[in-house]
């Protein structure tokens, strides 16, 4: 099994010239999966790329020093001060998403509630 395992990473660790230039911006996950994923591909090294794109976005928030914890508790103040920030990021994932205003227009903290729709 251990073998196996490793061919398999080795062939599709050969994707991963695939991910080169990828812009993280709308559309990022698909063209992921599209690259490292699908039936020939790795679900973990697609998993591993969009964790390491979150990441990347936390570190540019404390690099910029986005005060995220003057809006943590007023979600639709917090959502709206991302994208002035990084208008880039619209449509990016259901947080960001433009047909999902609506779920940040009541008084919530963490942007959860139960008619979300992802």
């Amino acid at each position: 099994m251990q073998k196996q395992i490793l061919k398999v990473c080795r062939q599709t660790s050969q994707k991963m010239a695939n991910l080169i230039g990828i812009k993280i911006n709308r559309g990022f996950t698909k063209r992921v999966i599209e690259s490292v994923g699908g039936k020939d591909g790795c679900h973990q090294l697609v998993d591993q790329t969009l964790e390491m794109a979150k990441i990347m976005v936390q570190f540019i928030d404390k690099y910029y020093n986005f005060p995220i914890r003057e809006y943590i508790e007023d979600a639709a103040l917090m959502r709206k001060k991302v994208l002035e920030v990084y208008p880039q990021i619209k449509d990016m994932c259901w947080a960001y998403k433009v047909g999902n205003d609506h779920l940040f227009t009541k008084d919530i903290k963490c942007g959860l509630q139960e008619d979300l729709v992802i």
